[in-house]
C-alpha cells in the first residue's frame, strides 16, 4: 500500500514531512541527481518536502520546484572550497 493511500486510510491530522539540507548544490553531481529523485518520488507520494541549499541556478532546483518540492536558496556561502 502506498503511503498517500496509508496516510488516507489512518485520517491522521499528522502530516509527514522531509527536509533536505544540501549545502551548495553543484550543476550536476551524483548527490545533487539523488536528492532530486528522491525528493520528486517522496513529494508524488504526497509528503511534503523541504530543501536549503545555496545555489539558485541548478537546474535540478527548476525540475524539484516544478514537481512540488518547495526550495529555500540563502544567498550565504558557507564551508570550504
Amino acid at each position: 500500500m502506498s503511503i498517500k493511500k496509508q496516510m488516507q486510510k489512518a485520517n491522521s491530522n499528522i502530516t509527514p514531512g522531509l527536509f533536505i539540507y544540501a549545502g551548495g548544490f553543484a550543476p550536476l553531481g551524483g548527490i545533487e541527481a539523488f536528492l532530486a529523485d528522491l525528493s520528486q518520488a517522496v513529494a508524488n507520494a504526497g509528503v511534503r518536502v523541504e530543501l536549503l541549499a545555496w545555489d539558485r541556478r541548478s537546474k535540478l532546483l527548476q525540475v524539484m520546484r516544478k514537481a512540488g518540492v518547495r526550495t529555500y536558496c540563502s544567498p550565504w556561502r558557507w564551508g570550504n572550497r
